[in-house]
């Protein structure tokens, strides 16, 4: 989608890497090109699953969901538009190859699992 989207997401630091060690982010590996140039396949990112317990959901988070559709897949996505009463308009940055609300329609809150904060693949290099 847009190019400088690539590096939004920080390297991990060890602020986050000590919320890994509680447990408090859970670790994701990236398989699929819907979200590139921003994120991409075999790439490790940590997921904040408490990010929306004090604060909403807001436009351009990248977050993770159960797909609608296939409640044993998990997938990433951006938030492109809020609508009322919580509920999210989702799209991949890579429009032409993701499965994403333009298919399965608008999300509800509580179908976020979670926020992506922080790019870990460097640490594999």
């Amino acid at each position: 989608m847009i190019d400088h989207m690539r590096h939004e997401l920080p390297d991990l630091n060890y602020w986050e890497f000590f919320l890994q060690l509680c447990g408090l982010r859970k670790k994701l590996k990236i398989k699929g090109i819907s979200m590139q140039p921003t994120l991409n396949s075999g790439e490790e990112f940590l997921m904040n699953p408490h990010a929306y317990i004090k604060r909403s959901p807001q436009v351009n988070d990248i977050v993770v969901i159960l797909h609608p559709q296939q409640p044993s897949l998990r997938i990433i996505k951006r938030i492109a538009k809020i609508e009322k009463g919580d509920r999210y308009f989702l799209l991949g940055d890579n429009l032409s190859h993701s499965d994403d609300s333009r298919s399965f329609g608008l999300i509800e809150r509580k179908q976020i699992l979670g926020k992506l904060t922080t790019r870990t693949n460097f640490l594999n290099e």
